[in-house]
């Protein structure tokens, strides 16, 4: 059962009607017509897209030198956690940032390599987000702007690591975007953020 929380008009708006659902499970109502909700998973998967053509040799030289960055950059931190290891760090908390920075760099890899395959995947979530937001993030400001795209972020990152796993985007709830999205906006860490912390504009109407 979700918390409360993420279910709240305030956590998690969704313009549409979305009656009798069940968390975590499919819609368990008659959809809307036109045969799915706004802003859901099921809604993003309708247009039909052509066949995509083989990469570029510019595409694949830039995918090419990204995933040698970043590998660079994930052996540069290993090499690091080697040489601290050896020199007596045990402290948790150092540990914790160490795994944390790697991990971080794994999933910007995951991501990357991921790309050719779901050259969609970004320009779904971001749309999902924005209906399930019932606004554009000009509308809302800059507070709303921030929150659409750390979601769209938080989205697209869940579509590529469930597929990983055989759960493909079109498996998930159609209320994920909603739930995503609400979760951004209540997240303690981003809205104590300096820079959320400081602006003045409310973001969406609540």
């Amino acid at each position: 059962m979700l918390p409360p929380v993420l279910v709240s008009k305030e956590a998690a708006p969704c313009r549409t009607p979305g009656a009798n659902v069940a968390p975590w499970g499919r819609s368990r109502g008659k959809p809307p017509a036109g045969g799915a909700e706004i802003g859901s998973v099921t809604a993003m998967q309708i247009p039909e897209r052509p066949p995509l053509p083989d990469l570029t040799d510019k595409q694949v030289e830039s995918l090419l030198r990204e995933v040698a960055d970043t590998m660079k950059e994930l052996v540069d931190g290993f090499n690091l956690a080697t040489e601290y290891y050896s020199a007596g760090g045990r402290d948790r908390a150092t540990w914790n940032q160490i795994g944390d920075g790697l991990g971080r760099k794994a999933m910007g890899l995951m991501l990357k390599l991921s790309g050719p395959g779901h050259p969609y995947a970004a320009q779904d979530a971001r749309n999902a987000i924005r209906e399930a937001a019932g606004m554009t993030p000009q509308d809302g400001g800059t507070r709303e702007t921030i929150q659409q795209t750390v979601a769209m972020g938080v989205l697209a990152t869940l579509f590529t690591a469930g597929q990983h796993h055989m759960v493909e985007p079109s498996d998930w709830l159609d209320e994920l975007p909603a739930v995503v999205l609400g979760s951004v906006r209540n997240a303690q860490k981003i809205n104590a953020d300096p820079t959320m912390a400081n602006l003045r504009d409310k973001g969406h109407p609540g």
